[in-house]
């Protein structure tokens, strides 16, 4: 058993108030927004365990990712060896969607807020490693999926596999879960992540990590 960390938006709470400045109504706008999502189909996980799980299958080409090919018949945990590599991961989705506001808004400002990061504890007896897969370099691409995709129809018993993060500059362990019973029911540690980005910059400070990430960087 290993520990593996994840970084998510989890701001249900944070978004509804803003948009009500009242508790009480906050609380029946999540409730309202969480009736429009898939139900969870195992309640004995914490919800942001059970979640990457809870999305109707086959995957639609628009949530298909590295190991997540179109029309997928399962969906996927990503997570990391340790925070630092999942907040690189974070940081990398979270920027490329801010690009494309820019891309409309002449001026934006800059943006404060919290991320969740947590530990949850998972299995890896079945656990396939690829760093020294002969075809790693096409398969660890930035943008370009499709090697990996080619693998998952190669190797469709996958259920965790390891490789090297592409955004972390140190390399650090990803990893992809493919199937929920291998991770623990319950978290292990969980902290909220403060964060200031920079627009003009294209820059994300993880302040409470220290850790300054660039566009650069990850993408």
């Amino acid at each position: 058993m290993i520990d593996v960390h994840r970084v998510v938006e989890d701001q249900a709470r944070l978004t509804s108030y803003r948009a009500t400045q009242n508790n009480e109504k906050a609380i029946q706008l999540e409730i309202l927004i969480d009736l429009t999502k898939p139900a969870l189909k195992e309640t004995e996980w914490h919800d942001l365990i059970s979640t990457p799980f809870r999305y109707i299958l086959p995957v639609l080409p628009h949530y298909s990712a590295r190991f997540r090919l179109p029309y997928f018949y399962k969906n996927v945990f990503y997570a990391a060896s340790c925070l630092q590599t999942a907040t690189y991961e974070y940081s990398y989705h979270f920027m490329r969607q801010r690009l494309h506001l820019q891309q409309r808004r002449k001026r934006i400002r800059n943006e404060t807020g919290t991320r969740t990061g947590f530990s949850v504890e998972v299995n890896d007896s079945s656990v396939l490693r690829l760093h020294d897969y002969p075809n790693l370099q096409k398969l660890l691409h930035r943008s370009d999926y499709s090697a990996s995709h080619i693998f998952i129809k190669e190797h469709p018993d996958s259920n965790f596999i390891v490789y090297p993060s592409v955004r972390d500059p140190e390399h650090r362990d990803n990893m992809a879960i493919l199937e929920m019973k291998l991770l623990g029911k319950t978290i292990k540690v969980e902290r909220q992540l403060s964060y200031f980005y920079d627009y003009k910059k294209k820059l994300i400070t993880w302040i409470d990590l220290k850790l300054a990430v660039l566009w650069e960087q990850v993408c």
